[in-house]
């Protein structure tokens, strides 16, 4: 959720500002106060008198007036706005800049054709733009990078930005921001808190409301992550001064803090408070645009629920929350699968281009160059039979990353959920039992607050070897989540599955921590259901276990529980 938060900010605050002039000093004025002050530069802009400004001017107006339509409204339907004005442009002065602002919306609306096309323009014109307008292009740039996962190429420009003399306070905030989220996706989640109080302090100092609210943001969800209770809530009283002070709605901002302070009521253990915030955080986006929010509000409910026994209304939210993950999580693959595909595209017209430009110089070459001019055809064609053939290999080997976990090499969520669906279909129509097993590892987090995130990993590959080892090829395995895992078995009953599950526990108590150089012991809890219980829907089967993995953990850890309709809460 917090990538959401911060990328929907910087495409709003990389948006282009306008030269300084005489006639239009008002509007300069409202574009210096748009993210420092939005509220009162909002209101500024409507006691301007749009008909007495010059055609320039009304320009700026235009962009003024689809800003903060933007946040009001979300980007996706601002795109049409900013296109238009764009059209309107061709050959100003303010091209590039409008460039800028249509290539961080076309990435955010998932218009990745578009984006990538723009981003090669503008990385073309770089070296002939002014030092300003470098900046904001490199701005937008570091938008579209992250957008698109490719970090490395974000992080260049966020050094070039960081090493010029020419950067202003504010954006050096931006940088310092981008810098210390792409560096925690790069770890796997795991937040530099020295770099987050840096990137509080350089935006405070910068007074750049909208991006210090949201790095205070930041802050919360991390003490809530490492449970830092007292702490946490005093960041949260300052986080929630801070967007009041914004004055503008930001929908994406509002529900990540509002989760956030759900999730600090579940630390508490005030679970009617947790509860209450979890469907205000669902309320405030209505529209349903800003899934990670919505599933962290559904987990929030789900173990509110559990601790005050309301197990059918936990049934409830977690079905909820595992159709918006399949839903989310398919949306990013496909949309994975589109940027590639909007890459080879422009490679392929590029190579297309090349190859028509050479037939045409070719073209003018006389009888007696015949032989050579079919020669360089024939290699060309050659060369792009070769590119067409790895580029179909590239598209297969993206596939097969998309249903691999790339830590474990094990089924993903989106690709295991996929799998079980279509063995649950086969076994209803031939009348066959499926058992399912999910497990959790206990103490996981303890394991990897206290040696590390390398000596983690090697624990969750270590579980996936203990675990092929345990199952044979006809059971499928899949990685859920940060440790939990699930087991689908085939023509399998829950008795053949708890005997399943019992020797992938004794499997995994048996790993031996010493090739670490530490002394630690690991043990998972498991829950264990089949179709004659919960029949033959995933969601239905997959909820059944976790109710009983649930009572495993309840009941200690490092035991196998199976499904019992009639189950109660400690």
């Amino acid at each position: 959720m917090l990538k959401n938060v911060v990328l929907v900010a910087a495409t709003l605050s990389c948006l282009f500002s306008f030269p300084s002039s005489a006639e239009n000093a008002t509007l300069d004025e409202i574009d210096a106060m748009r993210m420092s002050d939005p509220s009162t530069a909002k209101a500024r802009l409507s006691t301007v008198e749009y008909e007495r400004l010059s055609d320039e001017e009304k320009l700026h107006y235009r962009y003024l007036d689809s800003y903060f339509f933007a946040f009001s409204h979300g980007l996706p339907e601002s795109l049409a706005r900013f296109d238009d004005l764009l059209d309107d442009a061709i050959g100003s002065h303010v091209e590039d800049r409008l460039m800028v602002t249509m290539l961080s919306l076309s990435a955010y609306s998932g218009e990745w054709a578009q984006s990538f096309t723009l981003a090669e323009k503008l990385e073309d014109r770089l070296d002939g733009m002014t030092e300003q307008d470098r900046i904001n292009t490199i701005l937008g740039l570091i938008v579209f990078y992250q957008r698109v996962d490719q970090f490395d190429m974000a992080m260049y420009y966020i050094s070039t930005l960081l090493n010029s003399d020419n950067i202003s306070p504010s954006d050096r905030c931006y940088a310092v921001t981008h810098k210390m989220q792409i560096e925690e996706e790069k770890n796997d989640g795991s937040l530099n808190q020295p770099a987050l109080e840096n990137a509080i302090a350089v935006c405070k100092a910068a007074q750049h409301k909208l991006f210090h609210a949201i790095n205070h943001n930041t802050f919360l969800l991390h003490l809530v992550k490492i449970e830092d209770v007292y702490k946490a809530k005093e960041v949260a009283r300052d986080t929630a001064a801070l967007i009041d002070d914004i004055g503008l709605d930001f929908t994406h901002l509002k529900s990540s803090f509002t989760v956030g302070k759900a999730k600090l009521a579940l630390l508490e253990e005030d679970w009617d408070k947790a509860k209450a915030l979890a469907s205000e955080a669902l309320s405030i986006d209505t529209g349903g645009k800003y899934e990670s929010g919505l599933i962290d509000s559904l987990e929030v409910l789900v173990k509110a629920e559990k601790a005050t026994g309301n197990f059918e209304a936990a049934v409830g939210y977690l079905e909820d929350k595992l159709a918006l993950k399949k839903e989310f999580h398919s949306r990013e693959i496909a949309q994975s699968l589109a940027r590639q595909e909007a890459r080879f595209k422009i490679a392929e017209a590029e190579s297309a281009m090349a190859l028509l430009d050479k037939e045409n110089k070719l073209a003018e070459a006389r009888e007696e160059k015949l032989y050579l001019a079919l020669s360089l055809v024939s290699l060309l064609l050659a060369g792009l039979i070769f590119w067409s053939y790895r580029s179909r290999r590239v598209q297969i080997k993206l596939r097969e990353l998309a249903r691999k976990d790339s830590l474990t090499g094990i089924f993903n969520r989106g690709y295991f959920e996929e799998r079980a669906k279509r063995l649950l279909s086969r076994a209803q129509h031939q009348n066959n039992v499926v058992s399912m097993a999910l497990l959790d590892l206990d103490h996981f987090k303890q394991i990897n607050d206290t040696y590390g995130h390398q000596i983690g990993d090697w624990v969750l590959r270590e579980v996936v070897r203990a675990l092929c080892d345990a199952c044979d090829d006809t059971m499928t395995l899949g990685r859920l989540g940060g440790e939990e895992f699930g087991i689908v078995i085939t023509n399998c009953n829950a008795e053949q599955g708890l005997n399943v599950a019992e020797a992938c526990r004794a499997a995994i108590e048996n790993i031996s921590s010493q090739p670490t150089g530490h002394r630690f012991t690991l043990t998972a809890s498991f829950g264990v259901a089949d179709t004659s219980q919960a029949g033959y829907n995933f969601e239905n089967l997959s909820s059944a276990c976790d109710l009983a993995l649930y009572q495993s953990k309840q009941y200690g850890r490092n035991r196998v529980y199976e499904y019992d309709s009639k189950m109660n809460p400690i």
